[in-house]
């Protein structure tokens, strides 16, 4: 439409410039009595032609005739103008409602899965904590092995749950990377360790070989690169066949500060017919309706794994056979970095004896199921804790107790965590606890919700469902930190 309007505009405007420049030729010759002009107009094809020439001065008549042409023809040009004009406006208008129509989609459609994640993840908390305070107690082996299958289906619903997620997070475009130091080789022994035991118990063994030319420390989001291995592995166990599986790190191309990671894992199980694999990347997908029915899975891990390598401007793929096995590979691009302070913190990291129970704990959480797995999940790890029901209750009772750290819920009636956070961090908890350690340890667990409650004041971020020993680990580091010896704390 502007396009077309600008065309218009530039042949108008010719068209006027020739129609006054003879106005004003006309009223020149008139004035020195010497000629007038007579015109010869044609259009073709929305262009016009003109043909001017000068003869003597025979009588006003043809002069009026002329102005009376040039008026006319000046009115037409205007009326077109302001027709392409108003209609260019129309046009303006739709597209920026048709823009606000979309955005508000997209922001319903982000507040809906918020809204959706924090509901869910809310009774997924006291699902898996009091299992796991279940298995904390003696029970006999048939009680262990109740216990131990709703822990794993709870495993199960939750990784269900963060696969839809996230491939919501995606579509939506709201996913969005982070660019961190981290170490690579420590990170894949960790996922070697955890995957180890889940191996183990399909009757397989799992083992992860780092090229020599691989750094050390790297530079990107090191949870999305976890997701993919780990997406990728999972796969390979469910296939293997009580057979090994192989995890490959290799160099594709390496530069002075960027490289390209290969990453591929390698099972030994069934294979994919070949006409079957141009559908695995596909959201939803699987070989054949028997294998969701046989192995369970939503389809999107695969998906997840693609949309994440092309995020990290990488790409995926796969060759198998049937009967011999699969390799499912990635290529991701990540930022070489280097070995920071933290990281040596980390390496060489002390246990600082200290004694628990001269630690004071207030949990500020509004659902009593979570209550009882919070206060539980603390007791067993040596720690006494208080309950707070709501956000105003915490900023009152730390006007009156001496606590070390605050394990903070979000949403909250009367008062919620961020605004419990700002008060406790103006002083209206007392001066001294203006710095208390504060953990946000809440089912808002969506892209952007820990930098949220970082910049609102929190210290740290635990998500819920919680895991026990990222609980544990974020106390220890803030009280090894704070160099809190026995003495310290009391």
């Amino acid at each position: 439409m502007l396009k077309n309007l600008i065309n218009k505009f530039e042949k108008t405007s010719l068209h006027v410039l020739f129609w006054v420049g003879l106005i004003l030729a006309i009223l020149f010759s008139e004035l020195i009595g010497l000629t007038t002009v007579y015109i010869w107009k044609r259009e073709i094809s929305g262009f016009y032609f003109f043909l001017g020439f000068i003869t003597p001065l025979l009588d006003g008549s043809l002069v009026i005739a002329f102005f009376t042409l040039a008026i006319r023809q000046l009115r037409e040009i205007r009326k077109s103008l302001t027709e392409e004009i108003s209609q260019h406006q129309h046009a303006k208008k739709e597209l920026i409602a048709a823009r606000e129509v979309a955005e508000d989609a997209t922001r319903s459609k982000s507040e809906f899965l918020a809204n959706m994640s924090h509901e869910i993840r809310t009774p997924m908390n006291g699902i898996m904590g009091m299992t796991d305070i279940l298995l904390d107690m003696e029970l006999s082996a048939e009680q262990k092995e109740v216990a131990d299958t709703i822990k794993a289906s709870g495993a199960s619903l939750l990784t269900i749950i963060n696969d839809i997620l996230d491939f919501s997070k995606i579509e939506a475009g709201k996913l969005n990377l982070e660019a961190v130091n981290f170490d690579f080789r420590d990170m894949m022994e960790q996922i070697g360790k955890m995957l180890g035991v889940l191996a183990k118990e399909k009757g397989s063994s799992l083992s992860c070989q780092i090229a020599e030319d691989v750094p050390q420390y790297l530079v990107g989001d090191p949870v999305r690169l976890r997701q993919i291995i780990i997406n990728y592995t999972n796969n390979a166990l469910k296939f293997s066949n009580r057979k090994p599986v192989v995890i490959h790190a290799t160099v594709e191309k390496k530069q002075a500060k960027k490289i390209r990671l290969r990453l591929a894992v390698h099972d030994n199980g069934i294979g994919i017919p070949t006409e079957k694999l141009g559908v695995l990347f596909h959201s939803f997908s699987q070989v054949d309706a028997s294998t969701t029915r046989k192995f369970g899975g939503t389809g999107l891990g695969l998906t997840i794994a693609k949309k994440l390598s092309e995020l990290m401007n990488g790409e995926v793929g796969v060759e198998s056979m049937v009967g011999k096995g699969s390799t499912f590979w990635a290529i991701v691009e990540l930022g070489i970095g280097e070995r920071t302070a933290q990281l040596k913190d980390a390496d060489q990291h002390e246990e600082v004896e200290i004694d628990k129970t001269a630690v004071r704990i207030l949990i500020a959480e509004d659902n009593i199921v979570n209550q009882k797995v919070a206060t539980q999940t603390l007791e067993k790890m040596g720690y006494t804790a208080d309950i707070a029901e709501n956000g105003r209750v915490a900023v009152d009772m730390l006007k009156i107790g001496e606590y070390h750290i605050v394990l903070m819920d979000v949403q909250m009636p009367e008062m919620d965590g961020y605004e419990a956070t700002k008060a406790i961090r103006n002083g209206d908890a007392h001066e001294f606890n203006k710095e208390i350690h504060i953990i946000a340890m809440t089912a808002n667990a969506m892209k952007g919700d820990r930098e949220k409650c970082l910049a609102a004041g929190m210290n740290d971020f635990v998500a819920k469902p919680v895991n026990r020993r990222e609980l544990k680990s974020a106390i220890l580091h803030f009280l090894q930190h704070a160099e809190m010896k026995i003495q310290d704390v009391v």
